[in-house]
């Protein structure tokens, strides 16, 4: 930290090495992606027995999967004989994973039921290969893994503090309306600085803008983790603020969709009511409004390659072309997100200069970067 002649503070962020090398990558998997709780899913996306997500984290592919009832597995799309991949789609429903090469047999939590030709106990016994599983737990309706070998503390534990505002606006009782998939062509800690700050809000983003409250948003970008070390934050409870007299997060402040979440009422909508959650270091951020609410998951693939899944979710009684329409519903988020990617791309291509030094950053400019760059070392050490 520095101090200018104004006697404002200013930090750097990280060197360029972090943002570029496959062995820093590496280390992040065994310190970070492998210890930490991951976005997976909504439970709306599995809706009965054997549907089943998969998406990529950190160089694995994690698929997720509904057994009776509520319970919910998540198995590492490996093989146990010879590492084939069990599953190429990204959704589907399946009784078992069946390995398309030799025939290997899985049930829904992973166990080994069936192997052709080698009876259980006659060559080796099924128990000892099972897939590769990591723990899971739904919170509000959220699904989270984590690929730590060993028990982590619970999620809800940790997000107990968020309870009262997330009950508000129930998203278990909501579902998947629409998301999209980003590829970016950077490294996963570019995205999420991106996703930290909104000084670039108002030469980027005019659509955003119109109706975010930005001042508002930067004041409580400032109270970010609060110096505390790790762990979630909420943005001070509001989420993603908006402007006095706007009732969502839509291009003209108006509802988009007509059936409100949870128990918010009608004088919510007039008080533009928000909430929001956001778990790190493996990044995630849920925004809730009376209509609807959006998450964003940066996933790590490699170290300069990363996936930013932007989803949409409206009450689970509403009806899309009745109810609300898809383009409005995603028209700020997806016109902002487009606008970052852009950004984004470019930071990187300069990142990657030989005479690229990493700048001063503003601490009441861009505070919650300098939080995150440290937590984020400590996490590496």
């Amino acid at each position: 930290m520095n101090t200018s002649p104004t006697d404002k503070t200013t930090f750097s962020l990280l060197e360029r090495e972090y943002y570029m090398s496959e062995e820093i990558f590496e280390r992040e998997y065994d310190r970070i992606y492998s210890r930490e709780w991951i976005f997976a899913a909504h439970v709306s996306q599995l809706p009965k027995k054997g549907a089943y997500v998969k998406f990529s984290y950190g160089g694995e592919e994690i698929v997720v999967v509904r057994d009776e009832g509520d319970q919910f597995h998540a198995n590492l799309n490996v093989c146990r004989h010879r590492g084939f991949r069990l599953c190429v789609e990204e959704t589907g429903s399946v009784r078992a994973f069946v390995c398309g090469y030799h025939q290997w047999r899985y049930d829904l939590d992973g166990s080994l039921v069936g192997v052709p030709q080698m009876p259980d106990g006659e060559y080796f016994d099924y128990k000892d290969f099972p897939l590769r599983t990591a723990q899971t737990e739904v919170w509000h309706g959220m699904i989270f893994v984590n690929l730590n070998s060993v028990p982590v503390e619970p999620l809800g534990e940790r997000l107990a503090a968020f309870d009262a505002t997330i009950n508000k606006f129930a998203p278990e009782r909501t579902k998947l309306a629409h998301s999209i998939k980003y590829e970016l062509d950077a490294n996963w800690k570019i995205v999420v600085d991106n996703a930290l700050e909104c000084y670039h809000c108002r030469g980027t983003h005019q659509t955003l803008c119109a109706v975010v409250d930005v001042a508002g948003l930067m004041s409580d970008l400032k109270e970010w983790l609060a110096d505390t070390g790790d762990g979630p934050s909420d943005l001070g409870q509001a989420g993603m603020r908006i402007r006095p007299g706007m009732q969502t997060l839509s291009a003209d402040g108006t509802l988009i969709a007509q059936k409100l979440l949870g128990s918010c009422t009608s004088v919510d909508v007039d008080d533009g009511i928000s909430g929001g959650v956001m778990v790190v270091p493996n990044f995630f951020y849920a925004a809730f409004y009376v209509d609807h609410w959006w998450t964003i998951a940066i996933r790590p693939i490699s170290a300069r390659k990363t996936e930013l899944i932007y989803s949409w979710y409206v009450r689970a009684d509403a009806e899309e072309g009745v109810d609300f329409d898809v383009d409005r519903l995603i028209e700020v988020g997806h016109t902002t997100q487009s606008e970052d990617n852009r950004l984004i791309a470019r930071t990187q291509a300069g990142v990657e200069s030989r005479f690229f030094e990493p700048g001063p950053i503003g601490s009441d400019v861009e505070p919650a970067l300098n939080d995150f760059a440290m937590n984020y070392l400590k996490y590496l050490d």
